[in-house]
């Protein structure tokens, strides 16, 4: 996760990395089986090392909800962590039915 940042000033607080083995190949859609044990292993070091800096919620770089399993790796990560999380998908995904293309024909409707 990005280091906490002091609000309004935006500086970082603290910083924390821990530098992994993934024994597990890269399977599109199941990101999180592959990345989520030694994120939340770090934040659980976090929450004991420095609780007083303990996230109040974390932005995932991966769908959440708009996962097309309903079930992604922010999801993965906010349940097992205990903690609220946000995904941020890079690529627009298909979700009932709504798809980049859709979205893009909606705009030029409403323009």
């Amino acid at each position: 996760p990005p280091p906490p940042l002091s609000f309004p000033e935006l500086e970082v607080v603290h910083e924390e990395f821990s530098e992994v083995s993934l024994d597990l190949p890269y399977i599109p859609g199941f990101l999180a089986f592959r990345e989520v044990t030694p994120l939340v292993a770090l934040l659980q070091k976090g929450k004991r090392e420095h609780p007083a800096l303990t996230p109040q919620v974390v932005f995932v770089d991966g769908f959440g909800i708009l996962h097309p399993s309903r079930f992604g790796h922010a999801c993965h990560l906010g349940v097992l962590a205990d903690i609220p999380t946000i995904g941020i998908g890079k690529n627009m995904l298909s979700v009932d039915g709504l798809d980049r293309a859709r979205v893009e024909t909606e705009v030029a409707a409403a323009q």
